[in-house]
């Protein structure tokens, strides 16, 4: 627990009574911060934890992998996708309820008077659950070749675009082989273009993109 408190007095979530975060006294009392404030009202928002998510040391190999792997754009889904961002919140929390049990359950018999509460898992779980209900589940592959469709571009890799297909739960690759030269230094993240689809990649979960003849 020493580790965790010294990490918080660097990051000026919480404040000793030295004032200074190299010094600790377990002794000492603490306060939290207005940082700590700020981070303790908004640890509920789904779209907060995940980016905490992308941000974090994780002791889980495989778990930092496959973060590290949506993040590339490498994964089932785009990096800014909401299935991702459900998908990085609900494991981050399975994360530090796993450490928070491990490590801390001691305290729940401890705890001295005070407004603030330890986290609720069960309730953080419960507020993932809402939130998921905002993604569709008609996800059949039903866009047809012949359209034009617009597409925001949510991930930009050497090898091509991420584009989430406007106004469809779908998402597509439009290759850098589909476009034509220095195509991709007039686009940015956020900007849309038009494009048509492709083979639907069932390894991927995306279409595969092109630009209109």
């Amino acid at each position: 627990m020493i580790n965790e408190f010294k990490s918080l007095l660097k990051l000026s979530i919480i404040e000793n009574e030295s004032l200074n975060p190299d010094i600790f006294n377990v002794n000492d009392l603490i306060k939290i911060t207005s940082i700590g404030l700020a981070h303790y009202h908004i640890v509920r928002n789904i779209e907060y934890l995940a980016s905490c998510s992308e941000d974090l040391w994780f002791r889980d190999n495989i778990l930092a992998t496959e973060i590290s792997t949506n993040l590339s754009g490498n994964g089932e889904y785009s990096h800014f996708s909401i299935h991702t961002v459900s998908n990085h919140a609900r494991k981050l929390v399975h994360y530090l309820e796993e450490y928070y049990n491990s490590n801390f359950a001691f305290v729940r018999n401890n705890l001295v008077e005070t407004e603030f509460l330890p986290l609720d898992f069960e309730k953080l779980n419960s507020d993932i659950d809402e939130f998921d209900k905002n993604i569709k589940t008609n996800t059949v592959p039903d866009l047809n070749p012949e359209n034009e469709y617009d597409a925001s571009i949510v991930n930009i890799q050497n090898y091509g675009f991420i584009c989430e297909i406007v106004d469809t739960p779908f998402f597509g690759l439009l290759h850098i082989s589909e476009m034509p030269d220095g195509f991709m230094d007039k686009y940015s993240l956020g900007k849309t273009l038009k494009i048509q689809v492709k083979k639907f990649s069932k390894k991927h979960n995306k279409y595969n993109l092109t630009l209109p003849k």
